[in-house]
């Protein structure tokens, strides 16, 4: 239940309890990294389930936390990584 609340926020608001992420819909996804600085945790989860996803949205929100100075350590290694990972295997997206 979001209580009129965008499905982002209401998830950011939730937190530590985290949904099932492969139920989010990826544009809620977009929402939580683009306000990371809301709740970095849930940006950091929402990163990671768009590369797994191999989102479209994935590298250029990846490239965008990494140029963020607000984006903290622990997200922009989480989307280091992922990046990494991504283009470790050059079939994807």
């Amino acid at each position: 239940m979001t209580c009129g609340l965008p499905k982002h926020r209401a998830i950011q608001m939730c937190f530590p309890d985290e949904p099932d992420w492969d139920g989010v819909e990826e544009s809620v996804l977009v929402d939580l990294v683009q306000d990371f600085e809301w709740e970095p945790s849930c940006a950091t989860s929402a990163i990671l389930e768009l590369s797994h996803r191999q989102s479209p949205h994935f590298k250029a929100l990846a490239h965008w936390l990494l140029g963020n100075p607000a984006a903290d350590r622990w997200l922009k290694a989480a989307a280091t990584d992922a990046l990494a990972l991504r283009e470790g295997n050059p079939g994807e997206p």
